[in-house]
């Protein structure tokens, strides 16, 4: 079977922890696909110290485009995320998918041959780590499936009450917010499910998926989700479904939100993972002692 040729998004924050994180998790993706990773897309959201991150491979460093509006956490990154893959897309052709990864996921295997698997049927649009149950696995640290739907049940709504990223009334009945909540309308008509996540610390959207968001007009929207009060991934997770297409689980993605999932030895024995997160902990283990482990399973 072919590999799956890919881009690579990685969202960058303020913090000074970003440049060795930075650093690492592209180091991660090039030991493992150094052909097949077209191109690095790194989006700095207001940190300067990030532009020195350079490789061989070519590194593309730009501006979050919400320059200072909307919410970073949220819309802000809602809507820079749905910018860059229209700018990944149009830029590399050739790519077949875009891998959004934040700085404190890891790559621990080739992702190429098996993105091709997890992509095989056309209609799959985004892949990752799927939350559609309430019946969690004992080791998922995420909130489970009856957690989502209240707040997507809340953006469709024509008056809610939010709390982040301040105290504020949202009101739904006409402009941006009436359309956002007109779009879940459209995704539950080709199968979406109120509520149920790809993981957005790490996924994969099909360029397919990316043309048709352009066509449809949502990508030039991209400002419409700025003030969006929630994660990325409950908008994200939306979107394919809006264009007829779906999302998929793949346990290539081992993700949890706040720690590894299991030691570095044992996801490397496993073999099933390709992408990790989150390497802040794993029980009493540093984010660096993590990082350190997986560099030398990288030598």
């Amino acid at each position: 079977m072919a590999n799956m040729r890919f881009a690579v998004l990685i969202p960058c924050g303020p913090s000074a922890l970003e440049v060795d994180r930075l650093t690492d998790t592209i180091s991660s993706i090039l030991y493992h696909d150094p052909d097949d990773c077209l191109a690095i897309y790194v989006m700095n959201d207001g940190n300067k110290e990030i532009e020195s991150v350079n490789f061989a491979k070519p590194i593309k460093h730009y501006p979050h485009p919400r320059n200072g509006e909307g919410w970073g956490w949220g819309g802000g990154l809602i809507a820079g995320e749905i910018w860059s893959f229209e700018q990944i897309a149009r830029e590399h052709p050739d790519a077949e998918c875009v891998i959004k990864m934040d700085t404190d996921a890891l790559v621990v295997g080739s992702l190429a041959t098996r993105l091709e698997t997890v992509f095989s049927d056309r209609v799959t649009g985004m892949a990752g780590s799927r939350i559609a149950t309430n019946h969690l696995p004992a080791y998922k640290s995420t909130n489970p499936l009856s957690y989502f739907p209240n707040k997507v049940r809340k953006l469709r709504a024509p008056v809610s009450l939010w709390r982040k990223p301040n105290w504020h009334l949202r009101f739904a009945f006409s402009g941006t917010h009436r359309r956002i909540a007109q779009m879940y309308d459209v995704a539950e008509q080709h199968g979406y499910m109120a509520g149920e996540l790809i993981e957005g610390s790490s996924l994969a959207i099909a360029t397919s998926c990316i043309k048709l968001l352009s066509a449809s007009g949502v990508a030039g929207r991209w400002r419409d989700f700025l003030d969006c009060p929630v994660s990325d991934d409950i908008v994200l997770t939306m979107l394919p479904y809006f264009v007829g297409m779906r999302a998929v689980d793949s346990d290539l993605w081992c993700v949890e939100p706040a720690s590894l999932r299991y030691s570095p030895e044992e996801i490397v024995k496993e073999g099933k993972a390709g992408i990790v997160h989150s390497l802040k902990v794993y029980k009493e283990i540093s984010e660096l002692e993590l990082r350190s482990k997986f560099r030398s399973y990288r030598t």
